[in-house]
């Protein structure tokens, strides 16, 4: 044992309730053994170094699998001055890359980039050069021409582009497909209530990417979307908004959903527009029935959640903004009302099978990787503690504490910093 973590409190990412009195140790970079720390404590080599956290709450490393840390909006500060050149959003990526790292962020999937930029920066921060999360990148994503996101994607027409869009974006060393199905709303003319491909198109993408071992995550607004998306066999449906083809429409429709839960497909959910009432829709002022039962998008999807469909919590922001995942979770408790287990296993243990890390990362058990974040305060008392990240550690290495980033590149330990 290199480390022991003795915290007040504990959620292992599973979705179970707070453990009291736990201690987690620590052996080259892997979690090696959870118990009661009377018990840990008792059998612990000599060498081991033992930190005692008061009053604080462990975590697994948070994980966030809708960022474009590549990608900016116009009332961003900075983008403006970075955005028109590739040094520029790399530097940008990285300040967002690492700003989510310092405050328990410790994976991020990136759904969406202009260029291939986030590549190289999950290259150079898994070579060490660099401190930042891990990142799993899909560079561009594939859209249609004049298509929802174009300016951020690779444009393909028919199934034989889309079967070489594919290649080409495997060749470049990418983690997964991005994948626009529908239109959206920062483009008003790729209409975000139908689909952008055919049924057979989807099924194109999927099939080559799958063979090529790449999973695909679809930006999915209308049901129609949704339906073709799972009848294709993608991974991930992002957003999954259940829009009817006519404005101001809902379109749930529970075969599709049905199929949806039989099918094991992750539903990525972003925070803010979960949240928002249906009555502000992803931006615009909408005409809802009224006799429209849910209030929010968390409502709608209540019966796929009773069932069991994994259901993901995302932030889906820009560059330096991904920080604030931890203050949208705390959102989800406070005016949802949810438990806080429950969103920590949103935020990690799903997540990390979505991406296809959940033997790895996203649970404090024996045998996983010691991707882990610690917060000052009572997390089951009070979810304001989401935002006061203490330290954080990425592989057993203490990267970050109190929001400053340890930048050297020989492994620390928590001892090595006096806070």
């Amino acid at each position: 044992m290199d480390l022991v973590i003795v915290p007040d409190l504990l959620y292992d990412g599973t979705g179970n309730g707070a453990n009291h009195g736990y201690a987690v140790a620590l052996n080259n970079g892997s979690i090696v053994e959870v118990a009661p720390k009377n018990l840990l404590l008792g059998h612990v080599p000599a060498t081991t170094r033992i930190i005692t956290y008061e009053g604080c709450t462990l975590l697994p490393g948070l994980i966030d699998a809708h960022v474009h840390l590549g990608w900016g909006l116009p009332e961003q500060s900075g983008w403006a001055r970075v955005s028109g050149t590739p040094e520029g959003r790399f530097a940008w990526s990285l300040a967002g890359a690492q700003a989510a790292l310092s405050v328990g962020v410790t994976t991020q999937r990136d759904c969406g980039a202009p260029d291939f930029g986030i590549l190289r920066l999950r290259d150079v921060i898994k070579a060490g050069l660099v401190v930042g999360p891990t990142i799993l990148a899909s560079g561009p994503c594939i859209t249609t021409t004049g298509g929802h996101g174009d300016f951020i994607g690779v444009t393909a027409d028919s199934a034989p582009d889309i079967r070489k869009r594919v290649r080409e974006l495997c060749r470049a060393g990418v983690d997964f497909i991005k994948v626009m199905a529908s239109g959206g709303d920062i483009d008003p003319r790729s209409n975000r209530r139908h689909p952008q491909y055919s049924l057979e198109e989807m099924c194109a993408l999927v099939g080559d990417a799958h063979r090529l071992s790449l999973p695909v995550v679809a930006h999915c607004n209308p049901t129609a979307a949704i339906r073709q998306a799972v009848t294709a066999g993608v991974d991930t449906i992002a957003h999954c908004n259940w829009l009817g083809e006519k404005d101001g429409t809902i379109d749930y429709n529970a075969d599709v959903a049905d199929q949806l839960l039989a099918s094991g497909t992750f539903i990525d959910l972003n925070v803010g527009p979960t949240i928002a009432p249906y009555a502000v829709g992803d931006g615009k002022k909408q005409q809802w029935p009224t006799d429209f039962g849910p209030a929010n998008r968390w409502e709608l999807h209540k019966n796929l959640r009773e069932r069991g469909a994994k259901i993901l919590l995302t932030s889906d922001a820009f560059g330096p903004d991904t920080a604030g995942f931890p203050s949208l979770l705390a959102r989800m408790v406070t005016e949802l009302g949810l438990d806080v287990a429950e969103v920590v296993h949103r935020a990690t243990e799903v997540p990390a099978h979505a991406i296809g890390r959940g033997h790895e990362v996203g649970v404090i058990a024996e045998g996983y990787t010691a991707d882990l974040a610690l917060f000052d305060g009572n997390l089951e008392d009070n979810p304001s503690v989401f935002d006061k990240a203490r330290h954080v550690w990425s592989a057993g290495r203490l990267v970050s504490s109190r929001g400053r980033l340890h930048l050297s590149s020989r492994t620390r330990t928590s001892d090595d910093i006096h806070v």
